[in-house]
């Protein structure tokens, strides 16, 4: 009787168990009630409008004009709302950009819940190369889906993608917050290379309390810090769960705690299996390796970290890979490879590696393992350059952030795989080789940047990109590069950031300096002006004639009356040296140039601090090196009598001024200053 009634009470027992746990792994894995995109840490049971795709980790990549699907749960939502869908980027404290989307169509999403809408919208012309922020309101409430939208020039069939995996946020070594360190190094390199995007292939977080909540109590948060870190990557990227994303199903050990996929879930990635299109060729099948549905695989083990892929997770990467297998690429990512030693039950592993070769896949993605391994559809070795072998090419790369610190940079031409090799660390690319550091702080307040670039791998660089942060240039200036080109300004009122592309070579350092400097704007015909500065070359060659800052192929003479040799001396470009009679040119002269077309002259050398100007008796032709505007009268000498100055409107562009005192003498221009004496003065210029 007694072996009787313990049997029962054993199965009511397991049935009541299963009613408990069926109910919150269907929840974890539908993500309800969970405000991803906002953040939000208070679990709602009637929630507000949400943003379910695209988002941080699902993001979509589009040209100007493309449509954009976007999927929106609102319990409020009718046939008759009125929703308005923008791109926003907050480039500064003061200064933000948002774009308004116009709308082609919203239906319901029958498919996904009673709840669920679909919007198309389309990208505006307007908008920058940027990833944009997207924001959805239906005229009460809105949502923010933070780096989701990403604008490019044009999406093509050649195209470069990073495979990162293993990140391991949480994890400590020696005391330190290492995994921390190396994602924000990780996230420095990917702004610097800029990518097309990034697949994750898992383990974002480390969730390992029993190990490490004598260092890092907060391992709870781990999922929350790795959200707020994905905000300072300007690529996007593309994140399936790893085993450590799954590891805990209480995270503090306390019952009715979050569960450590709900709060992967909540705070990186609401899908765990998806699929996404790169342009209209490429489809990528993220797909889901971790702990399968089964609640009491979980209550038997529920600190097992190895994850396993569930059969209906197969079967559901079977029928998408069955729906694109016409694109010129498949490429599949998981978190636990299929070679070289599986951790997944014989059926799923044998199912898995059919549906890859039946379903002409090229490339399996994977991490997990912290090393890096390449393998054929056979499980065989390839060459040494992997590219060559056949596919699919199951590709497993190392760790981010424990023992590796590596990344896998993969290159696809049309379909072929061009390049996802390197000297160095088992074909992946070494973390922490690539750096870069700005002199003085590039925070706005500095007029002269420079950012020392330091690649010490055995590959350069054709593109690496970085944002100069500036005060906005005053009257007279603009900003110069050296060593970069600027490719776009954002004018953010108290600051200007100015983006430059440059290349660096293997095992080499380069500076860029990003510089104020004054500016001639010059329109045709003859014009008096002089230079504010004193040049680095003083030669009229080297001015007027710079490659990046001069004005050559816009004037074809200049003209200087040189008073202590009573003559005009003169300067074609082009001319032989020797008939060039005016060779240099400093802050002190004015000359004559005739310009042929709109132009504008950046000057480089250094702003004098004191200036004395000699004027010899008679007509002298000068500048004005001061920025400060002075009446004639107050800073030229007595002897001074009257002065010319250049106007269009006279007959000869000259007037002469005999009122000193009703002319206002500005930099940049120049000036014919008559000295009265029989002998030459000083001329003091005033700063």
């Amino acid at each position: 009787m007694r072996a009787k009634y313990s049997l029962i009470t054993f199965l009511l027992f397991f049935i009541l168990l299963f009613a408990a746990i069926a109910p919150l792994a269907d929840a974890v894995e539908k993500g309800r009630g969970i405000s991803e995109a906002r953040g939000e840490k208070i679990q709602k049971e009637d929630y507000d409008i949400q943003i379910r795709r695209p988002l941080i980790s699902v993001p979509e990549i589009k040209e100007r004009g493309d449509p954009i699907k976007i999927w929106v749960r609102n319990p409020r939502a009718t046939l008759n709302t009125t929703w308005e869908v923008s791109l926003w980027k907050k480039y500064s404290e003061n200064y933000t950009e948002r774009f308004g989307m116009r709308i082609i169509d919203v239906r319901k999403a029958y498919d996904k819940g009673d709840h669920d809408w679909y919007i198309e919208v389309i990208v505006p012309e307007e908008v920058r190369n940027e990833l944009y922020n997207l924001n959805v309101s239906d005229g009460e409430e809105s949502d923010d889906s933070l780096q989701s939208v990403d604008v490019v020039e044009e999406i093509d069939d050649k195209f470069t993608f990073v495979q990162a995996t293993d990140t391991h946020l949480g994890y400590v070594e020696d005391n330190e917050p290492a995994a921390l360190n190396r994602i924000r190094q990780f996230i420095e390199e990917m702004n610097l290379i800029q990518p097309d995007f990034i697949v994750h292939t898992g383990d974002a977080s480390d969730k390992e309390p029993d190990l490490y909540a004598d260092q890092d109590p907060d391992q709870a948060d781990q999922d929350e810090k790795f959200y707020e870190l994905l905000q300072e990557l300007e690529v996007p990227i593309y994140i399936v769960p790893g085993n450590h994303d799954y590891s805990y199903t209480s995270l503090t050990g306390n019952p009715g705690s979050e569960t450590s996929i709900k709060s992967y879930q909540r705070w990186i990635n609401p899908h765990l299996n998806y699929t996404f299109t790169y342009g209209k060729d490429y489809n990528f099948v993220m797909q889901n390796s971790g702990r399968p549905a089964f609640p009491f695989e979980v209550w038997w083990d529920p600190t097992n970290h190895d994850g396993l892929m569930s059969m209906e997770n197969v079967t559901w990467m079977e029928e998408k890979l069955k729906e694109s297998r016409n694109k010129t690429m498949q490429i599949v990512a998981i978190h636990a490879p299929a070679y070289p030693d599986t951790i997944y039950h014989d059926d799923v592993r044998d199912a898995f590696r059919e549906n890859v070769s039946k379903y002409d896949v090229d490339l399996v993605l994977a991490g997990h393992t912290h090393s890096p391994s390449i393998y054929n559809g056979s499980g065989g070795g390839v060459p040494d350059d992997p590219t060559e072998g056949d596919r699919p090419l199951h590709v497993t790369t190392a760790d981010v952030s424990k023992s590796r610190k590596t990344y896998r940079v993969i290159e696809i031409n049309g379909s072929e795989i061009e390049e996802m090799t390197y000297e160095g660390n088992g074909h992946t690319q070494p973390l922490g080789r690539l750096n870069l550091d700005y002199r003085p702080k590039n925070n706005g307040n500095n007029s002269k940047v420079t950012a020392t670039l330091q690649n010490n791998l055995t590959e350069g660089f054709n593109d690496v990109f970085l944002d100069f942060n500036v005060p906005p240039p005053f009257e007279g200036y603009g900003y110069t590069v050296k060593n970069a080109t600027v490719i776009d300004t954002i004018d953010c009122g108290t600051e200007q950031i100015y983006r430059v592309k440059t290349s660096i070579s293997n095992e080499t350092t380069k500076n860029i300096t990003m510089e104020l400097n004054p500016t001639l704007e010059l329109e045709p015909g003859w014009q008096l002006i002089s230079i504010p500065l004193k040049p680095e070359v003083s030669s009229v060659d080297s001015v007027l004639n710079h490659p990046t800052y001069g004005i050559k192929d816009n004037y074809d003479k200049v003209m200087y009356l040189d008073s202590s040799e009573s003559g005009w001396k003169t300067y074609v470009p082009g001319r032989v040296d020797r008939y060039n009679s005016f060779e240099h040119l400093d802050h002190k002269k004015g000359f004559w140039i005739h310009i042929t077309r709109s132009c504008e002259l950046t000057l480089k050398g250094t702003i004098p601090s004191r200036t004395n100007i000699t004027l010899d008796s008679g007509w002298n032709m000068v500048g004005y090196p001061s920025e400060e505007k002075r009446i004639a009268n107050d800073t030229l000498p007595s002897e001074v009598s009257k002065l010319g100055i250049f106007n269009d409107s006279e007959e000869y562009d000259i007037r002469y001024i005999y009122d000193l005192s009703n002319l206002t003498m500005k930099p940049r221009e120049g000036y014919m200053i008559y000295n009265s004496a029989n002998s030459s003065v000083r001329w003091r210029i005033e700063y």
